[in-house]
């Protein structure tokens, strides 16, 4: 299901994604081994954080969502190409690493090219994302407030 609105006065849009079917709180994985794992489909809803894990050593890829989050509908690939125009544009920033800002860079270019094996994991706590593969490992995510 998809939610579009925009401001007549302001022009801001909002964009809401979600599954049909709600589950419980949950974690997706999928293990991206062979360039047609980059064709797999992906819906994030705007209250979903999504991570890219293995590409670097120092640490992960994280979108984590907040007050004006949009959710997505695109494939593995187009994930990857959110991060790197991401990637980019906070690597322009005056003060950053610049040869870690090359190293993310490189690695997002070689995944997007099947080149790197990686996992993509998808924490929602609303249970309306998903992830379009019969190889997704899923898990119960606990709800805040230790339910």
């Amino acid at each position: 299901m998809m939610t579009v609105g925009k401001c007549s006065a302001c022009g801001f849009t909002f964009k809401d994604v979600r599954t049909a079917e709600q589950r419980e709180p949950q974690r997706l994985i999928l293990r991206i081994e062979k360039p047609e794992d980059l064709n797999t489909l992906v819906v994030r809803a705007p209250s979903a954080t999504v991570r890219i894990k293995g590409l670097l050593e120092e640490g992960d890829f994280e979108m984590k969502p907040g007050p004006v989050a949009d959710g997505f509908i695109t494939t593995v690939e187009g994930v990857l190409h959110r991060f790197l125009e991401i990637t980019e544009y906070l690597c322009n920033e005056p003060d950053v690493d610049k040869e870690r800002c090359k190293k993310a860079l490189q690695a997002l270019k070689e995944a997007i090219e099947g080149k790197r094996r990686f996992i993509l994991e998808i924490e929602d706590p609303e249970g309306v994302s998903a992830i379009a593969s019969g190889k997704v490992v899923r898990e119960p995510l606990q709800r805040k407030g230790g339910g």
